[in-house]
């Protein structure tokens, strides 16, 4: 948390189910979640999941990130 506002993290690989697991982090109060996906291929699965679900967020922010940490 920071200045009030509650950030998820989730790490996907593209086994999961994206949709649900951001549900369930922005029903659990999250102000914004933060995927991290492993690779590529899986990042651009998860930006069109989330364009196809923007109608899902009510208006929280859902930011697809690729990892560039290994």
């Amino acid at each position: 948390e920071k200045n009030g506002k509650r950030t998820a993290v989730e790490i996907e690989t593209g086994k999961s189910d994206a949709v649900y697991n951001i549900r369930k982090a922005l029903e659990a109060g999250f102000d914004e979640v933060v995927i991290i996906a492993i690779d590529e291929k899986v990042k651009r699965e998860l930006d069109e999941i989330v364009e196809r679900n923007a109608g899902l967020l009510n208006g929280k922010s859902v930011k697809v990130l690729k990892n560039d940490f290994l």
